[in-house]
């Protein structure tokens, strides 16, 4: 029996979706981070897109997909006898691709946002200047 041979190559499929799509969105949103800090010159509005809740989102279920992609070969291993079981592993495996291609979708759109100055003043809101005194100051340079 082959270990990484699962429902003609499904295995395979899961890994190299995953990826097609660490290897062109990690570098993009890397790429997009560097062009803010380029364009605002500023390490805090950087530091704020890091804080994000989609960027930090986004981060941790690449590194939760990676433990299921090592852990699913031993998973399905252990269960191609269960049918059931296996096409469970499988479901899950398709869905948790799908959740991350939509948290991939809402920083996108968060990076959108941060390419426009407008649109970043009013996404933040910063209602207490004092509080946000840093990213404030950056932000007065280009409003």
């Amino acid at each position: 029996m082959n270990l990484f041979d699962f429902y003609a190559g499904s295995y395979g499929f899961y890994t190299g979706l995953f990826a097609a799509i660490f290897g062109m969105s990690f570098p993009l949103i890397l790429q997009c981070i560097q062009r803010i800090d380029e364009k605002y010159d500023s390490s805090v509005i950087s530091q704020v897109f890091d804080n994000e809740p989609s960027y930090k989102l986004f981060k941790v279920f690449l590194f939760f997909y990676i433990i299921c992609a090592c852990a699913s070969p031993l998973l399905l291993a252990k269960f191609t006898a269960n049918v059931g079981v296996s096409y469970i592993i499988h479901c899950l495996m398709l869905l948790y691709i799908l959740v991350i291609s939509v948290v991939m979708v809402f920083l996108f759109r968060r990076i959108t946002v941060y390419y426009s100055i407008e649109k970043l003043v009013k996404d933040l809101k910063i209602s207490n200047p004092k509080k946000d005194v840093l990213v404030s100051f950056d932000l007065a340079k280009f409003a």
